[in-house]
């Protein structure tokens, strides 16, 4: 019985805690304040390199999925089809997810860009990217930009998390190219 109670007063703990945390917002609503902020902001690195945000990354930047019914399970979400969805208005909320992580932390990637503490070539092989981005907090955390050249032999963004110094060693590799 002990047991049974100890798992309701959990099970209690963690409905207060999700209805005291801010609601996420919609995926529409991120891809707006995108459109409206980034969509085709060009930065520029401390190498000379001009970055620029474009509308067919912003899935991968999100690492939006949707779930694959007929092999139940959620898959990375088509770029061309998900924007034309969300500028079209008929974009299914219910069966798209995003990390909500790396789209509060859009509007930083500028600055990283411009002020990153290392660059590095990419050496992770299923990160897509040339270009790994460095920034580390004070507070000890690792946040990673990759970039890479488009079809039109651009350089634009691939993605964007935060990591671990131990998985960092595995895409970044030493000694970096840039180091502020």
């Amino acid at each position: 019985m002990g047991n049974l109670k100890s798992n309701a007063k959990k099970a209690r703990s963690r409905a207060s805690k999700a209805s005291r945390a801010p609601a996420e917002r919609s995926i529409a609503d991120i891809h707006r304040e995108f459109c409206d902020h980034l969509k085709d902001l060009s930065v520029v690195d401390p190498q000379g390199r001009t970055i620029t945000f474009r509308i067919e990354n912003f899935p991968y930047l999100i690492k939006m999925e949707y779930f694959h019914g007929a092999h139940g399970k959620w898959v990375g979400a088509k770029a061309s089809a998900v924007n034309q969805a969300l500028l079209e208005g008929t974009f299914d909320e219910t069966a798209h997810r995003c990390d909500h992580a790396r789209a509060r932390g859009l509007r930083r990637i500028p600055q990283i860009l411009k002020e990153p503490d290392s660059i590095h070539e990419n050496i992770h092989p299923r990160v897509n990217g040339e270009l790994v981005y460095v920034t580390r907090s004070s507070g000890g955390s690792i946040k990673i930009v990759t970039v890479t050249r488009n079809h039109r032999r651009e350089w634009v963004l691939v993605t964007s998390f935060y990591t671990s110094e131990r998985y960092l060693r595995t895409c970044a590799k030493e000694p970096p190219l840039y180091r502020k």
